[in-house]
């Protein structure tokens, strides 16, 4: 079973997406942050 071209599309652009990420990171422009880190970055901010 494939999936839909909604979703092939929207895969496609995570990856691309996770792709840039990582070069950024590797060229040093980003620091990478952990999920925990994250969501609790977010919640201090949403608060």
């Amino acid at each position: 079973m494939s999936l839909p071209l909604e979703a092939l599309e929207r895969d496609k652009a995570w990856d691309n997406l996770a792709a840039k990420r990582d070069a950024e990171i590797e060229r040093g422009e980003s620091t990478p942050v952990s999920g925990p880190e994250a969501a609790a970055r977010l919640r201090l901010e949403l608060a």
